[in-house]
């Protein structure tokens, strides 16, 4: 089953991984598959066949490990990455970090209900606990903090508030704990992102208004939304990480369209990067270059899975893994590796040079 605005059903079926990895179950339907050599412990450290957090330098793209794989059988769902670490979810509850490169994965937190999106900020993970609230988390100790309750679908952060989304809002937070506040009206709101100025926010629009689906812009302390671009219907979406941004552009993915798109922050035309991929799920944007993920369409040739780069002003792919032994869902970056997560059972996250 496919996701629209908020988690849905999997299918689950087996998949033949490679050597730094278990075989384990995917989101999606492919034939059975053979162990590979390689396993990820329970701890979740890196078991044969891994490579730690790499060598001091490698070849942009060059596979480096696999880790964080927890012992519950969860899947790896949302990631995120800062100059210290990287940070993930997992459908078990639980909440990880590891060092730059993927060493010394820990669990960080367990007992999260339902954990999906995830940002960082400073010392601070903020977790969204579907359908229970937004969590603050201390990044060292584990020390967490309901921030607010309720249904709440995507979180990012911004130099000085936080933001999420449900299904007909986007709401603004802070860390303190002060009262939250409606930033706008807006159904179908769904992946968002922010900077110093604005909130940027794509909206999936509602049922028999397709154009309403488009990307807008609202200013951080509310006010009238600006359009930045429409929006092509979308037949389906994954809802959590679909929108990106950095000085100039804001990029996004249209998973039903295949496509990788861009547009200027403050509005005009839209750029299509990338066209013609199989299920496009979340994109991130680091120095002058867009990272997207590729998980395949049901019933399609697993070649297409994919963690794929490209020019932000356009231009070649580069494919960083690719092919049927590649399970990609969330994406982050940092100043060395890209990382991505599995979303199947048992999966771990990947890191590769940049």
């Amino acid at each position: 089953m496919r996701k629209s605005f908020l988690l849905a059903s999997c299918l689950l079926s087996s998949l033949s991984l490679p050597a730094c990895a278990e075989v384990v179950l995917d989101d999606r339907a492919s034939s059975a598959g053979s162990t590979g050599a390689g396993s990820s412990g329970s701890d979740g450290s890196s078991g044969p066949g891994s490579v730690g957090s790499g060598p001091a330098a490698c070849a942009p793209g060059d596979h480096l490990v696999t880790f964080g794989a927890s012992d519950s059988g969860g899947a790896t769902l949302a990631i995120t990455a800062d100059d210290e670490g990287v940070y993930w979810t997992n459908s078990d509850g639980s909440v990880w970090k590891a060092e730059p490169g993927g060493a010394s994965p820990t669990r960080l937190v367990e007992g999260i209900g339902a954990p999906e999106s995830i940002a960082v900020r400073g010392g601070r993970i903020f977790v969204v606990d579907y359908g229970k609230g937004l969590w603050m988390i201390d990044k060292q100790s584990g020390a967490q903090k309901l921030l607010a309750k309720g249904a709440h679908g995507t979180v990012a952060v911004g130099p000085s508030a936080l933001y999420s989304t449900n299904s007909s809002e986007v709401i603004q937070l802070f860390d303190d704990g002060g009262l939250p506040s409606i930033l706008a009206a807006l159904p179908g709101a769904s992946s968002l992102t922010a900077d110093a100025q604005h909130v940027y926010v794509k909206v999936l629009g509602v049922v028999g208004d397709p154009p309403s689906t488009r990307v807008v812009r609202l200013p951080g302390e509310g006010a009238a939304l600006d359009e930045i671009a429409a929006i092509e219907p979308q037949d389906y979406a994954y809802g959590w990480q679909e929108l990106a941004i950095d000085e100039a552009s804001i990029y996004w993915v249209n998973p039903s369209q295949g496509t990788v798109m861009s547009a200027p922050k403050g509005g005009g035309a839209k750029t299509t990067l990338v066209s013609g991929l199989a299920d496009p799920v979340a994109v991130t944007v680091s120095a002058g270059e867009v990272y997207f993920t590729v998980r395949g369409k049901d019933g399609g040739t697993d070649d297409d899975r994919a963690i794929a780069k490209v020019p932000a002003k356009g231009g070649a792919i580069t494919y960083l893994a690719h092919g049927p032994s590649v399970s990609a869902y969330g994406v982050a970056v940092d100043a060395r590796f890209a990382y991505w997560t599995a979303k199947y059972t048992g999966g771990p996250v990947s890191a590769a040079c940049r």
